[in-house]
């Protein structure tokens, strides 16, 4: 073997060595936001399959759980694990809820676009879990085939007014002719 055939050879095997091939379980908390006391906090503990493509970790099939944790460092689990990666999330501790949205995995439609579902939820402080509304459509828009693609606003999407004493509701509509929100 000569020393090109050795070198390539070290090469491919470090290059494959160092990139999982394989989907593996994986787990870990993300989105914390202060309570507007700041004397909590709330963030999502996520479940998933996990890959090392050697520039970055890529991460599939969540499962969101809502915690709070307070000012001791308790952390408390308000929802069981729900289908889908955290979106939003809003934490209203004064009016006594949260506000949390979901999307599920995206597919790849026929023009290109990627395509998936948006769940918002309110979550009471005491657990209770209320859906708001869920919505399918483009996450993101390719007008040119599929070549290159935009990430546009979700086709629902729940917002509490900074009191948290009114929610606001944004509908998105979105093609490549025409970008439609409606409140």
């Amino acid at each position: 073997m000569n020393t090109q055939q050795l070198l390539l050879l070290t090469l491919s095997a470090t290059l494959v060595w160092g990139c999982d091939v394989t989907w593996s379980d994986g787990s870990g908390y993300d989105n914390a936001v202060f309570s507007e006391t700041g004397e909590s906090v709330a963030m999502v503990f996520q479940t998933y399959e996990q890959k090392n493509n050697m520039k970055y970790l890529e991460k599939r099939n969540f499962e969101t759980q809502v915690i709070i944790v307070d000012e001791t460092g308790k952390k408390q689990a308000l929802t069981n694990l729900a289908l889908g990666d955290v979106a939003d999330l809003f934490y209203q501790e004064e009016a006594g809820y949260l506000i949390i949205g979901r999307q599920g995995e995206k597919t790849e439609g026929e023009d290109g676009s990627e395509y998936g579902w948006t769940a918002y939820e309110r979550v009471a402080l005491d657990g209770t879990v209320t859906p708001l509304s869920a919505s399918t459509g483009v996450m993101m828009l390719s007008c040119d085939g599929g070549t290159s693609k935009m990430s546009v606003e979700p086709p629902v999407r729940w917002i509490p007014s900074p009191d948290g004493a009114v929610l606001a509701r944004i509908d998105a509509e979105i093609s490549c002719a025409n970008r439609e929100l409606t409140l």
